[in-house]
């Protein structure tokens, strides 16, 4: 996978889990902005643009369901992918509330690095 010049924004409230995920991304290539919850995350999406966004879906302000919404509602952002990291552990019932027309993946935490790498590698071959 090329990841030179693919960037990425991480929407996630805890700042320990979002670093993490940050240097991991970091190392492999990506160029990462950081939003701590999804109206932080809106407003960067309006305001530059970016290859993916990941998601995680529990966060206060605007949580990750309300941004897949307004994400899903705008014209010029429904087409970015989405990539959900959760602590949710029920899939399916995630996959039913996150209607998001570009949804690539639902990966569980903690982090699964590997599949992180896989979901983005399919995206961008």
């Amino acid at each position: 996978m090329t990841s030179k010049h693919i960037k990425i924004l991480l929407v996630e409230d805890d700042e320990s889990n979002r670093l993490c995920l940050r240097d991991y991304l970091e190392q492999e290539g990506f160029i990462c902005h950081e939003a701590e919850n999804g109206a932080e995350g809106l407003v960067k999406l309006q305001s530059e643009a970016f290859d993916v966004v990941i998601t995680d879906l529990n966060m206060p302000i605007m949580d990750g369901f309300q941004l897949l919404d307004a994400l899903a509602n705008s014209p010029s952002l429904k087409r970015i992918p989405v990539l959900i990291v959760t602590g949710k552990s029920f899939p399916d019932e995630v996959k039913q509330k996150a209607l998001h027309p570009c949804l690539i993946d639902i990966l569980p935490k903690p982090y699964d690095f590997p599949k992180i790498s896989r979901s983005l590698a399919a995206l961008f071959s």
